[in-house]
């Protein structure tokens, strides 16, 4: 199913809804649009989903591109709500357009790059999120 016109869009602001407890990971108390932010260390994948359910949970459609293992159960017991939420757990070799395509129907990407881009897929990856006014949200690869 494709995700129909967000329904954060409209808003004014230039935030998404973060948890309170990750509030003060960020400069604004929240996930700037336009922004890509690295998670890495240990319990990613469990920061990863509690970046994704406030949002989520506020009407954002959100999409894991690379994550082949993660769970659905986990991410629903994470407050991610499956309705709004695709996975596409194994891209391929083409894996950067079908983030770009994502990044045009979806406020927040999770990504897990399956390998490295070529430096001017990574700008355009770049230029998308900025112009496109959403959230990427990258771990590190395998």
């Amino acid at each position: 199913m494709v995700a129909p016109a967000s329904t954060l869009t409209g808003r004014r602001d230039h935030l998404l809804p973060t948890a309170p407890a990750l509030q003060p990971l960020f400069p604004d108390a929240a996930l700037r649009r336009g922004s890509i932010v690295g998670v890495s260390g240990t319990g990613a994948t469990s920061l990863l989903l509690a970046l994704l359910a406030a949002p989520n949970a506020a009407g954002a459609w959100c999409a894991a591109v690379g994550l082949d293992s993660l769970g659905l159960l986990a991410a629903e017991g994470a407050g991610v709500d499956l309705q709004r939420f695709v996975l596409v757990p194994d891209p391929g070799p083409d894996w950067p357009t079908i983030v770009a395509a994502l990044l045009d129907a979806f406020e927040v990407v999770a990504l897990r790059p399956p390998s490295r881009p070529a430096a001017a897929a990574q700008r355009r990856l770049a230029a998308r999120v900025r112009e496109r006014r959403r959230a990427l949200l990258v771990l590190p690869d395998h």
